[in-house]
């Protein structure tokens, strides 16, 4: 069965009426289907500078002989001990390998960017980009390397090992992007590197979105020394063009649909999707994980007394020391109104749990606020929270369970007097802190009910 470009050559040389041109698609059109195996090589005789196949088809009781030419041999390729050069953009090179099943691959990876629940997220786009790269340029193994990626996101998945390539100079390609570094023997590279690969060579194309806040490398291997010709890199950065630009509309849409445009934190939506998974992955793995609720108290005097301005004001402040104070593990996301939600990745021992939150509480009070009144002049206050807790398997096994259980005490931190943490008494490091007696510290002194 040929495919269009294939039917599409066959019939451009039967119109050139030229014995060479036919000659010329012939072996081009046999070497193509004995690659998708199609036709099944029976037997090999050299014949002349070239070789005498017997061949058979796979579907169809069809025999024949064919001679094929040996490709006329290369020269020797002069071999630096330092990495090539490749200069961006590529002039004047062709891609006839680049097939129409190929390009609509592509095309569908680009509508599936937005599914019919979610969107992808860019660590899932690298690992579906990646094979598809590999099978297009046929090489040994293709891997992104990440440099820089936007806070909060993890995106290395591990590789086969290390790049024979130095770091600072993988950065350097990362940041230029206006370059192809072109490995063309690991043999030859001076320094050698510990744990590279002793045979081979690869090109590094440099990917990235300053705006979006990432960079990275796209790593190309052949187990071939100097293996890629100037057709075969200019493929590769074509296709890796296109992994940056379906990456940074990954990064952009997340950044549109999950992160809340006032504080710049995650939003609700992706707080949930992340509980569910961590949650998951908690089970599967016997660790245990918390959820913190934490409430700002009396935020309804704060938007009285200076403003839905200095409302928001309040709302910016507490999310930055909340996030200052939690772990780079951990997530942190305004769930609705005044209200924050953390979830403290497993694995948390109760005693950890409950010192974090105690730290989130005692961060927000400890923090210098001053609030510009509606006669614009600027005036000191307080802000304070109220934390609840619960932990996972302690306080129960579903999320729907353990968001009621730090509900319930985050309504208990209230009702005993605000500015307080309460983690339920099922757990171990159960406990009740902040100060015993003291009003909490509304704007003004003056207490309020949320």
């Amino acid at each position: 069965m040929l495919t269009e470009e294939e039917s599409a050559a066959v019939s451009r040389a039967i119109g050139e009426k030229s014995p060479e041109a036919l000659k010329t698609a012939a072996q081009s059109l046999v070497r193509a289907l004995i690659a998708r195996g199609e036709l099944e090589i029976v037997e090999t005789l050299p014949e002349g500078r070239g070789r005498r196949l017997r061949l058979r088809a796979r579907d169809y009781p069809l025999r024949f002989s064919i001679r094929l030419d040996d490709p006329p041999p290369r020269p020797a390729p002069v071999l630096d001990e330092t990495p090539q050069v490749v200069e961006l953009p590529l002039e004047g090179f062709a891609v006839s390998d680049l097939q129409a099943s190929l390009v609509r691959q592509l095309l569908l990876e680009q509508g599936a960017l937005v599914l019919a629940d979610r969107v992808a997220g860019p660590r899932e786009v690298v690992q579906r980009l990646e094979p598809i790269i590999r099978k297009a340029v046929a090489a040994e193994s293709v891997w992104f390397l990440p440099i820089d990626a936007p806070p909060g996101e993890f995106w290395r998945s591990g590789r086969a090992s290390p790049a024979p390539i130095p770091a600072e100079r993988i950065r350097e390609i990362a940041r230029a992007r206006a370059m192809v570094l072109y490995a063309r023997d690991f043999s030859r590279l001076q320094p050698p590197r510990a744990g590279a690969p002793h045979a081979g060579s690869a090109i590094y194309i440099g990917v990235g979105d300053d705006l979006g806040g990432w960079r990275g490398v796209l790593e190309i291997r052949d187990s071939r020394p100097d293996a890629f010709g100037d057709e075969r890199i200019g493929l590769a950065v074509l296709l890796a063009t296109h992994f940056q630009t379906l990456l940074a509309s990954t990064v952009r849409l997340q950044s549109l649909i999950f992160f809340d445009f006032l504080t710049g934190l995650y939003n609700r939506p992706y707080f949930e999707d992340q509980l569910e998974k961590q949650l998951m992955m908690a089970r599967r793995r016997g660790q245990s994980l918390a959820l913190c609720i934490i409430d700002i108290d009396d935020f309804k005097n704060f938007n009285t007394r200076y403003g839905y301005e200095g409302g928001d004001r309040v709302l910016v402040t507490v999310g930055c020391v909340l996030k200052a104070a939690l772990r780079a593990s951990d997530t942190l996301a305004r769930y609705g109104g005044e209200e924050f939600a953390a979830l403290l990745a497993p694995p948390v021992t109760p005693e950890e749990a409950m010192a974090i939150a105690e730290r989130l509480r005692a961060a927000v009070e400890s923090e210098p606020f001053q609030v510009q009144s509606l006669s614009g002049e600027y005036v000191p206050e307080r802000i304070a929270v109220s934390v609840g807790g619960a932990l996972f398997p302690d306080h129960g096994q579903t999320v729907r369970e353990i968001w009621t259980v730090a509900n319930r005490m985050l309504l208990d931190a209230k009702q005993k007097g605000k500015n307080r943490t309460r983690f339920a008494p099922e757990s171990r490091a159960s406990g009740d802190t902040g100060p015993p007696d003291a009003p909490p510290p509304g704007p003004q002194g003056d207490p309020q009910s949320d």
